[in-house]
């Protein structure tokens, strides 16, 4: 009976080791797609800003002069 037991207690250890590791692996995999989410968010809007400075640059490009206005009232020239 105590090898019964001892095997028993042995099995019911390596069940818990199991699925322990099983609810690690799928907190990490939680935490992974989270962490991607994020990371495709931050992507997007990089390439938002990326967008809206390329318009700019083509707009400056076009037009010189509408960027650098020198129409200052208060310059003492």
């Amino acid at each position: 009976m105590d090898w019964l037991k001892l095997a028993l207690g042995v099995v019911q250890l390596l069940g818990f080791a199991v699925s322990y590791l099983k609810e690690r692996k799928l907190i990490d995999s939680v935490g992974a797609s989270l962490l991607a989410d994020a990371l495709r968010g931050q992507a997007d809007e990089i390439s938002n800003a990326t967008a809206a400075r390329d318009k700019v640059r083509t707009n400056a490009a076009r037009d010189p002069d509408s960027i650098l206005r020198d129409n200052d009232g208060f310059k003492r020239d």
